[in-house]
């Protein structure tokens, strides 16, 4: 009894401290997702296809993670309450309100044979009557009632009591999974009228051991409301668990030792996860979280204000709770821990921050609060004020903490001196600082740069700033690294030169040296950079890191850097030279992907959000590695169920399929499927496939879902259903349809062939008079384009510039057009006439740009300008192309450059067009936004189609490249054509 006592003490001590730890761990209701019809909710269950059961006041509901179904009194449910669940061997058990037990088989609820012969024994249900628990044990279902349990098997046809020996004490029977409860209520023995709580010594006979009857007399405190004795049980690989009222008994394995934890209020629900870890749910106090497997006996409490009456760990980990009072709740992640109880911290904390193996954290109204990594505690440092505090750091052994009323210097111990203010600088609020290997300090403000003097302390202002300060780091090689509201600057100590660094124009609000002397430096808009041996470099991600927004950064104690961002946490590893980013947002169990303030102290990382602060361990990952799962819930045709073999109309084929995905962590999944073997996959998000306006054919659906993190589900569902053909389509009445028509084209042929013949000669006439003519017609859609582009440039000309230099530009025109009217009726001219004609224009486009680019023609020496054809106005099109849409939009980047080079043999011509302009990609924007589209190019190529139709010897090919420099940047276009020279037979 002593030892017994003194165990009690141990753990209200340890129950005492609790609010120097305040962990809580960051439940999210799902009641919106689930659509709960009641708040009120009994009971929850994950069945083995990954369906969440939850027994509520208002009916039960099955969710599959995109629909829920509701049972009720119209499909199987008689009363609209289920108190009482659990799943073993294929089955579902309900309990409901009046004591009926359910079956859950096929998709439908059915009342078990033995359900009438058990209410009749418990009588009329009231409080204490009422089936609050389900065991199933081996090829027995236990029924446990507010006074007495019941044993059935699992067929639901025999039912027994199991009557418990007389005697002043509760009588449990040792199972494979716990202790079940014979009798569960000791009010016959001690009926007294009074409603005050008072210790009594009450037994507890367990029998099945493996050393026989164990008896255990624990001294408990007894309520006079029979109702809230119950009796609940869990099991680990170590314990045993017992609850009785507001006391959970833990016992060892083999049953010869237990220590007693006292709640502060009734248990109504208790819950062993595989980690070893037991789950008390209690009324109107909340949730309690015993981590035994750390020998652990501190709990982390959430939910606080709510009844818990039902507890599950899902496949994925996840832990949902069901509530007496506000519905459902589900923990993403038990590996993240909030610290909402810490008083302040249901706000973002001003600072957080690691010094000396400890990490400091300030809310404005709270104070000054550290946690000390060796004792997993957090420690209270300063009273509370009014204002937050920004930054801390160690200097000469003093700690000086920066705040709105200025800087206070502090004991190494963590304890302020009393009007102790930091010289010179107390007025001002410091928001970075770094120290030299000389020992001399410089701190940031939010408008200048101080330095310290290392052992005189003298302090010297080093530079005002012209925006707001943010943080400092020292580089090495005498030179610091600062950033401000608008960027980021070099600053070097010898010569006091300042410079402002390219690539960074939004807010730098840290900068950290890591442990190798790589600076790293966060931006609010244009990423995560690094400097390094003078070199500012932007840190690539994988796309599926989409955010350039850095709010802080921190380094553990293996070298790992960790980035909090507005998608999540960011871990950084640098593994063979080459820098690996894995990204960890609410799909893992953080609150929100929007992070401030990121610091790791010990084996721990701790960040803050809108909601507080929170911490994940370093030494496990908080990835989900479970595989999603994958079964059919139903097959439809969109109106009504189907069932059997599927064969559908081919009119009417419409086929909806519902899966459980069993995934819950993430609604980011999707589901693959192919239609047949050797088609290829088709993915849809959400867990219902549609398929309709199917051929006629058989067809062999095969899915699997995919979770948002690749994995593959390793389960394959497989589906055969055929879509009917036609009757038109069936085999026999294509084989008459195929006899009439052979019979009838073996009649006509004979006739044909012959007109056949005569006919094709004149066709093939026809056919050359056609491609002729249609030259032609594009030849006289051509020509107008050219004259009606160049017009343009003439109007343009003389609306924006002298009219002498317009004179001069109508002389060139006009010598141009009638070049234009010379050509427009050939199909082929010499090189020099066309060349002739391009130089004309190129230069009225010189006039037209105000000479904003120039020109160079060159022709190989074995090319004849007057001897070489080829087909009239080929290269200008081409030409315009790049003066309009790559040449006049540099905009004065660079002076634009247009090469035109001619080379070949006597059967080829090799023609290549380059320009320097802005390339493609930003030219098609431009295009896209003007709606112009390149007539002149697509009718020359059209042109040559033609020609090829009419001489099948032609040959003509081009080939346009986007070049680049070695920054990737676009650099221009080349366009290179390459054709057949025309024979003399073509041209004349």
């Amino acid at each position: 009894m002593l030892k017994t006592t003194a165990r009690f003490c141990l753990l209200l001590l340890c129950w005492v401290n609790l609010t120097t730890m305040a962990q809580e761990f960051p439940f999210v209701s799902v009641n919106n997702r689930i659509d709960l019809p009641s708040l009120e909710c009994y009971n929850i269950l994950q069945d083995k296809t990954g369906a969440i059961w939850i027994g509520t006041e208002k009916g039960l509901l099955r969710y599959n993670g995109n629909s829920t179904k509701k049972f009720d009194q119209h499909n199987g449910l008689p009363e609209k309450s289920v108190y009482a669940s659990i799943e073993r061997y294929g089955k579902l058990w309900f309990a409901t309100s009046k004591n009926r037990i359910l079956n859950y088989q096929n998709g439908e609820l059915k009342e078990v044979k033995a359900s009438a012969s058990y209410q009749n024994r418990l009588g009329k249900p009231y409080s204490p009557n009422l089936t609050y628990a389900l065991s199933v044990q081996q090829d027995k279902i236990y029924l446990i009632a507010g006074q007495s349990l019941y044993q059935m098997d699992t067929t639901g046809t025999q039912l027994e009591q199991l009557h418990p020996s007389k005697g002043n004490a509760i009588s449990l029977k040792q199972t494979e999974d716990g202790l079940v409860p014979i009798n569960t209520s000791l009010k016959q023995y001690y009926e007294i009228p009074t409603k005050k709580m008072f210790s009594i010594p009450l037994e507890f006979n367990i029998s099945g051991g493996p050393n026989g009857n164990k008896t255990f007399r624990p001294s408990i405190q007894r309520h006079v409301n029979g109702a809230e004795w119950r009796i609940l049980s869990a099991k680990t690989q170590k314990f045993f668990f017992l609850s009785f009222y507001n006391k959970v008994l833990k016992f060892d394995i083999e049953l010869k030792t237990f220590d007693m934890i006292n709640l502060p209020a009734p248990v109504i629900s208790l819950y062993t996860d595989t980690a070893g870890g037991l789950w008390v749910g209690t009324i109107r106090q909340g949730l309690y979280y015993y981590n035994f497997a750390e020998h652990n006996p501190i709990p982390i409490i959430s939910l606080s204000n709510s009844s818990v009456s039902g507890i599950i760990r899902d496949r994925e980990g996840s832990i949902w709770c069901t509530t007496l009072e506000d519905g459902v709740f589900m923990l993403r992640n038990k590996q993240v821990v909030g610290y909402q109880n810490l008083s302040g911290q249901f706000m973002a904390p001003t600072m957080l921050q690691t010094v000396n193996n400890k990490l400091w954290i300030s809310t404005p109204g709270y104070g000054l609060q550290y946690f000390d990594a060796q004792t997993n505690r957090f420690v209270p440092v300063d009273e509370a004020t009014g204002h937050g505090y920004y930054h801390i750091w160690e200097h000469n052994k003093q700690l000086y903490l920066s705040s709105e009323t200025g800087v206070l210097k502090y004991h190494s111990n963590g304890r302020k001196s009393k009007g102790e203010k930091y010289g010179s600088i107390s007025s001002l609020i410091v928001r970075g600082s770094t120290l030299l290997p000389s020992g001399d300090l410089y701190t940031i403000t939010y408008d200048r740069i101080l330095h310290t003097q290392a052992g005189t302390g003298k302090r010297s202002l080093v530079a005002k700033l012209g925006s707001i300060g943010r943080s400092i780091a020292y580089t090495a090689h005498g030179k610091l690294l600062y950033g401000c509201s608008d960027g980021l600057y070099l600053y070097d100590i010898k010569s006091t030169k300042i410079s402002k660094l390219k690539g960074v124009y939004n807010d730098v609000p840290q900068i950290l040296r890591a442990s190798d002397g790589k600076i790293w430096i966060c931006t609010a808009g244009e990423g995560l950079f690094t400097y390094h041996n003078g070199r500012l470099e932007l840190i690539r991600f994988p796309p599926k890191i989409k955010t350039n927004t850095f709010n802080w950064i921190t380094q553990d104690h293996r070298g790992d850097i960790w980035a909090a961002t507005n998608a999540g946490l960011v871990k950084i590893k640098e593994r063979n030279g080459r820098l690996e980013a894995e990204s960890y947002g609410t799909n893992d169990g953080l609150p929100s992907n929007k992070i401030f303030r990121v610091a790791a102290v010990g084996d721990q990382l701790f960040f803050s959000n809108f909601s507080g602060l929170f911490s994940i361990p370093l030494s496990n990952s908080i990835k989900n590695n479970i595989p999603p799962l994958l079964s059919l819930s139903s097959i439809s045709d969109g109106k009504k169920t189907i069932a059997g073999k599927i064969n559908l109309p081919y009119n009417n084929n419409k086929l909806e399929l519902e899966f459980n995905v069993g995934q819950y962590s993430s609604d980011d999944y999707r589901i693959g499927y192919t239609l047949h073997p050797e088609q290829a996959v088709t993915y849809v998000k959400g867990n219902t496939v549609s398929l309709q306006h199917l051929a006629p054919g058989n067809y062999q659906f095969r899915a699997f879902s995919l979770s948002g993190e690749g994995m593959r589900s390793a389960e394959t569902v497989s589906l055969n259903f055929s879509v009917l053909q036609p009757l038109w389509l069936r085999w026999w009445f294509l084989a008459g349809m195929l006899l009439l028509i052979t019979l009838t084209i073996w009649f006509i042929k004979n006739r044909q062939v012959e007109r056949i013949k005569k006919r094709q000669a004149e066709l093939n006439r026809i056919n050359s008079l056609i491609a002729d003519s249609k030259l032609t017609a594009l030849q006289a859609r051509m020509n107008p384009h050219f004259i009606f582009n160049a017009i343009n440039s003439i109007q343009n000309y003389i609306y924006k510039n002298r009219s002498d230099d317009a004179h001069h530009y109508l002389t060139k025109f006009s010598r141009l057009i009638r070049l234009i009217l010379q050509q427009s009726a050939e199909k082929f001219i010499t090189l020099d006439r066309e060349l002739e004609a391009l130089r004309l224009y190129i230069e009225l486009e010189q006039l037209r740009f105000r000479n904003r680019f120039s020109y160079q023609i060159t022709l190989a020496p074995e090319i004849s300008e007057q001897t070489t054809y080829m087909p009239t106005m080929l290269i200008q099109p081409y030409v315009e192309n790049a003066i309009w849409h790559g040449l006049m939009h540099l905009d004065g980047e660079r002076k634009g450059e247009l090469t035109i080079g001619i080379s070949g043999d006597s059967q080829h011509l090799t023609i290549t067009i380059r320009d320097n302009g802005i390339g493609r990609q930003r030219a098609g924007s431009l295009q896209k936004e003007r709606l112009h589209i390149p007539a002149g190019m697509m009718l020359t190529e059209d042109r040559l189609k033609v020609l090829r139709e009419l001489y099948g010897n032609l040959r003509f090919q081009v080939v346009v490249t986007d070049m680049y420099n070695t920054a990737s940047e676009p650099t221009g276009t080349s366009v290179e054509i390459s054709l057949s020279i025309p024979t003399p037979a073509m041209i004349y």
